[in-house]
């Protein structure tokens, strides 16, 4: 049997080997936090004047830009490479959510020239969305009427050329989420 001094701890392996335990433990739980981002809580953006709220992944849209007349948000992420706009107008035009896409493709289109391509378009429960490829930009939209108003969502990725996976637009659609509110 050994004699230890009073002061000293009966073993120094302790500290070590929690800290194995901890680093084993994170390295089966890093690849899961890494892959899912709704594990870190959503940012949420609600404009009473057009009633809808807007979640959206935080740790994407790093910074945030209120418009003026509150009819909306820019987020854009920290590298620049995704911006998602959000805004509420009214219709004034009495245009279906078919014309109103129409006018956006339009508007693409004179931005974009001959580089605009219309991937896919169709009707969900909540709207008409369309995605759209420019060059190497992707373009998503989805618009909305409620009553008077439309609300329309716009997501550009791949603003910087990065083609990080996380960017791509089926993926952060899995974490932004647009609804009607009373």
């Amino acid at each position: 049997m050994a004699i230890l001094p009073v002061n000293q701890p009966k073993t120094n392996m302790k500290p070590y080997f929690l800290l194995s335990a901890l680093l084993t433990l994170l390295s089966f739980q890093a690849p899961a936090l890494a892959n899912n981002a709704s594990n870190t809580p959503p940012g949420r953006y609600c404009n009473p004047r057009y009633n809808f709220c807007l979640m959206y992944p935080e740790a994407v849209f790093t910074e945030k830009h209120s418009s003026s007349n509150d009819d909306g948000i820019v987020l854009m992420s920290t590298d620049r490479d995704v911006i998602l706009r959000v805004a509420g107008y009214y219709n004034i035009m009495g245009w279906s959510p078919e014309e109103e896409m129409a006018d956006f493709q339009s508007a693409l289109q004179e931005q974009f020239k001959e580089k605009l391509e219309l991937i896919t378009q169709h009707s969900t429960e909540e709207g008409l969305e369309a995605t759209f490829k420019a060059g190497h930009i992707s373009i998503y939209c989805l618009i909305v009427a409620h009553g008077d108003s439309f609300v329309c969502l716009e997501m550009r990725t791949n603003l910087k050329k990065k083609f990080d996976p996380s960017h791509a637009i089926p993926m952060l659609l899995e974490d932004v989420k647009l609804e009607h509110v009373e």
